[in-house]
């Protein structure tokens, strides 16, 4: 997967709610990893690209909301944005397959190298946030 495949151009990111809730985490280690968590299941909700999950093609709402159903099953042992990626986001616990982004008819990605795209994305910003001063 290229670095620099993302569910979407990331435009808006800084205008989205589920971003100025990430930003209001900063200061709470726990709560801003469920940001994280939110943000990234955002991103697949308002992505364009299909998802494919045990050889079925989802809508990113449809694929979210699968995801969104997952981590609710799992939420007391997923403690961080990249433990959901690896044990929410990653693979079909029925089938063991991937979870892929169809990108085109001929490509696809693994949904878990997209959502850590985004992630570091996501993360580079905040460290950007965090560098910006606070005026008086």
């Amino acid at each position: 997967t290229p670095q620099d495949f993302f569910l979407s151009d990331g435009s808006d990111i800084k205008e989205r709610l589920v971003y100025q809730r990430v930003i209001q985490h900063l200061d709470n280690k726990t709560a801003l990893e469920r940001a994280k968590i939110d943000f990234l299941m955002d991103a697949v909700k308002r992505s364009s690209f299909e998802f494919i999950r045990n050889d079925t093609i989802y809508t990113g709402p449809r694929a979210q909301a699968h995801l969104l159903w997952k981590y609710h099953r799992k939420v007391q042992s997923v403690i961080s944005a990249r433990k959901f990626i690896d044990d929410i986001a990653t693979r079909s616990s029925l089938s063991g397959d991937l979870y892929l982004v169809k990108v085109s008819e001929e490509t696809t990605y693994p949904l878990r190298e997209v959502l850590l795209n985004e992630l570091t994305r996501l993360e580079l910003l905040l460290k950007n946030e965090t560098k910006t001063p606070i005026p008086n």
